[in-house]
């Protein structure tokens, strides 16, 4: 049989937290008095305060939620400010692109995009007597204002340009005053990098501190493959795509667009998502087996028939001895021919009408 009087004392123990959880606190500095329930009356979410906030909306597909903090991170030349300036050109609304990545030779085609996209081209530096000092001191007006930024779109390339992003102390009032321009309303895209090695898994790995993952509510990596006759494929990869350290507070969805660099870096929007990092890969690990395989065949014709031991030996330091295996036996018959010598050697004869593959000439846009 349960014992009452254990009843009693818990209902007694609870009274009494309860009482002192709600016992006021003097705040001698401030001279006012904190409870639980002062902090409820003066912070818990009411109807007015809702009543006109609106519900999370995309503004540009399901890439760019409205009021987010949202920073979207790539290498040289994966199309960050290409791509913004065409998403920035979709927008409904008051867009703002921010730059002080660019050159001054630059800005006069820059503001012909802006004004046939719609949006505003903002270059402090290249405004006398302005800098981006300046525009970072008007938004923090804004950021502590009572000012309706619900419309306005705020695009900062790059954050490289408004705070040093490995420095943990510096960056943190910059994200702190940017999360506040949201709390007016405001949607807020910063570009930014990636370091210049990828992780263990090949994938690039954002510049910056950990609290540019943690201060923003979305995170993405943008990544360019550059393919034939100028044609560039740049893909957004969230988490759903593999991406470590992608983050997203909202269901974004994964896109793709192609910029046609011979055309004015005309963008077009891509009916499904590519994978360009696994493109990347592909062509980088083929552009690699032809030039083993045209080392191997020159090789062969300058030396004559060989065993494999000795064609390891001769382009070892060039390639890998793995690489070099699988070429050897996977252009058998295509590139050279494999006879068995003694003790089960393999000996190769280069194929002298085979069809090589072309030299490696330069990517486009590689440096």
């Amino acid at each position: 049989m349960r014992d009452s009087s254990i009843d009693t004392q818990w209902a007694e123990a609870a009274e009494r937290e309860a009482r002192a959880i709600n016992t006021p606190v003097q705040d001698h500095a401030e001279g006012r008095t904190i409870s639980i329930d002062s902090m409820i009356s003066d912070y818990a979410i009411t109807e007015a305060d809702v009543k006109d906030i609106k519900e999370t909306q995309f503004i540009y597909k399901r890439m760019i939620p409205r009021g987010h903090l949202i920073a979207i991170v790539g290498l040289p030349g994966s199309g960050k400010t290409t791509i913004m300036e065409f998403v920035c050109s979709k927008i409904e609304g008051n867009a703002l692109y921010i730059t002080a990545d660019i050159s001054a030779g630059d800005v006069p085609e820059a503001r012909r995009r802006a004004i046939k996209g719609g949006y505003k081209l903002l270059c402090p530096d290249i405004k006398i007597g302005k800098s981006m000092d300046d525009i970072m001191a008007d938004l923090a007006v804004l950021s502590r204002s009572d000012a309706d930024l619900t419309d306005t779109v705020i695009v900062i390339d790059t954050l490289k340009k408004i705070t040093e992003v490995i420095a943990k102390n510096k960056s943190a009032n910059i994200y702190k005053m940017l999360r506040a321009l949201t709390g007016r309303g405001a949607t807020v895209i910063c570009l930014g990098h990636c370091n210049k090695y990828p992780d263990s898994d090949g994938w690039p790995i954002y510049e910056g501190t950990s609290d540019l993952r943690s201060d923003f509510d979305e995170l993405a990596l943008l990544h360019a493959h550059k393919g034939d006759y100028g044609m560039v494929t740049s893909s957004l990869y969230w988490e759903a795509e593999g991406l470590p350290w992608a983050k997203a507070r909202s269901f974004v969805e994964s896109l793709s667009w192609s910029i046609d660099v011979e055309d004015g870096r005309l963008v077009t929007e891509e009916n499904e998502w590519s994978d360009t990092v696994a493109l990347s890969k592909e062509k980088r690990e083929a552009m690699h087996t032809a030039d083993v395989i045209r080392e191997v065949h020159a090789l062969l014709t300058l030396k004559g028939p060989l065993k494999q031991s000795d064609i390891l030996q001769q382009l070892n330091g060039v390639h890998g001895e793995r690489i070099i295996k699988r070429v050897l036996k996977r252009q058998q018959g295509k590139a050279w021919e494999i006879d068995k010598g003694e003790h089960n050697a393999q000996i190769h004869t280069a194929i002298a009408e085979a069809s090589l593959p072309a030299p490696k000439v330069k990517l486009w846009g590689s440096k």
